[in-house]
């Protein structure tokens, strides 16, 4: 998912018309570096010298408990002009002291996301249920109990994207859940690879979840405590889960990344001539 989200900036950047280059861990002082992964590893010290042509595009979850919740992080933050992607993280940025940010949601940009291809037959879906993701206990309990449910669950911590296609096509439903008791923030990177693939989606959610409205609707939605019943549940209403499916396809895919990216490159580059003038 990393790559494909780097993809969607890439491509949203170009159909505004900028002139971008990827690269792995190299900057080019020459040009507006945008560190979409790894700021979280880095001090400000290695960032410093790029400013003000730097932004720093956040996409963890700024929770107590969260890898990415400590000092060190949160001084890159603090120093950094920042493109945050969860409209919860980006409420407290007053509070833990972020003065420069913009919210930059996540969205589709075509040839993103690596989608299972068409297939001349339809698929044999005799998977019942995908997770892909980091795996603690909270998430090995709940696969656990699907298993003794008798539900064919199939769980990856890394897999590579040709692999989770294929493993997409055979599955009657893809799971999301939290990886903290602490967060409302529901992970819409794993979500979109969901909605763009066409596949029915069931995500830990509450009223508090943090989702864009509209995207609520195109997919099955319950508490933890609600999402053993409510997978066993679906996966025998296979005509609920195409409907669901398309749904949230066509929702998601209409809100293009270049949308979300264009207001906020426009308050970048205005913060920065504000820095050259002071």
């Amino acid at each position: 998912m990393v790559g494909e989200i780097v993809e969607g900036f890439r491509l949203g950047l170009c159909e505004l018309g900028y002139d971008v280059t990827c690269n792995y861990a190299q900057i080019d002082a020459a040009r507006v570096n945008i560190i979409m992964f790894g700021a979280a590893s880095l001090k400000w010290k290695d960032l410093a010298h790029l400013a003000p042509n730097c932004i720093v595009v956040n996409i963890e979850q700024l929770v107590e408990g969260g890898n990415a919740f400590n000092p060190i992080y949160l001084e890159v933050l603090r120093n950094s002009y920042v493109w945050e992607y969860s409209e919860l993280n980006f409420r407290r940025y007053a509070e833990l002291g972020i003065p420069h940010a913009s919210l930059v949601p996540l969205g589709y940009q075509a040839g993103a996301i690596l989608a299972p291809p068409e297939a001349q037959a339809p698929p044999v879906e005799d998977i019942d249920v995908l997770f892909f993701g980091s795996l603690n206990a909270r998430r090995h309990r709940l696969l656990d109990e699907m298993r003794e449910r008798g539900l064919r669950v199939e769980a990856h911590h890394s897999i590579p994207a040709e692999e989770r296609s294929a493993l997409l096509m055979r599955s009657k439903l893809m799971l999301n859940v939290s990886y903290l008791d602490t967060t409302r923030t529901v992970e819409l990177p794993r979500l979109a690879v969901g909605f763009v693939a066409r596949k029915a989606i069931l995500t830990e959610i509450y009223d508090d979840s943090e989702l864009r409205t509209e995207l609520r609707q195109g997919l099955f939605g319950v508490p933890y405590e609600q999402l053993v019943d409510t997978a066993e549940r679906l996966i025998s209403t296979p005509e609920q889960l195409r409907e669901r499916a398309d749904l949230g396809h066509r929702l998601f895919t209409a809100k293009s990344q270049a949308s979300f990216i264009q207001p906020a490159l426009k308050q970048f580059f205005a913060w920065r001539e504000n820095q050259a003038a002071r």
